[in-house]
């Protein structure tokens, strides 16, 4: 449990947008650095990683990246995580954007899996709407 991983190719074929998802235990809902309150639960971040070709060696640089909360909860579970798992395919898109406001190219490829994808689960969610 809890070592999902998503890498998102950019232009560049050895850095990559690495998305994971942890837990926030309530003690640890602290921001050292900036000692503001962080909401306990399952969190999504977002950081560029430098991979190296064999893909067993990560670097990134301190504060590029992001976090935000997915699914505010007291306890962790499976169920959560699975939770937690969807609200981040949802919200993928909206942080790849951020990353390129910031000035990194994703690959052209990886916003239209992206698309496709989102546009796959409005529909599916449409369908369940309607009873269909």
């Amino acid at each position: 449990m809890e070592n999902y991983k998503i890498y998102i190719d950019t232009d560049k074929s050895s850095v990559k947008i690495k998305f994971t998802i942890s837990y926030l235990k309530p003690s640890e809902s602290r921001n050292w650095a900036t000692g503001e309150y962080v909401e306990t639960g399952y969190r999504a971040h977002g950081v560029p990683v430098e991979r190296s070709a064999d893909g067993r060696m990560e670097s990134f640089t301190a504060f590029t990246g992001f976090g935000d909360t997915l699914l505010p909860c007291k306890r962790r579970s499976q169920k959560r995580y699975e939770q937690a798992i969807d609200i981040l395919q949802e919200r993928l898109l909206k942080y790849v954007r951020y990353f390129e406001n910031k000035g990194y190219h994703i690959s052209r490829d990886a916003i239209n899996t992206l698309i496709e994808e989102q546009e796959n689960r409005d529909y599916k969610k449409h369908l369940n709407a309607t009873g269909i």
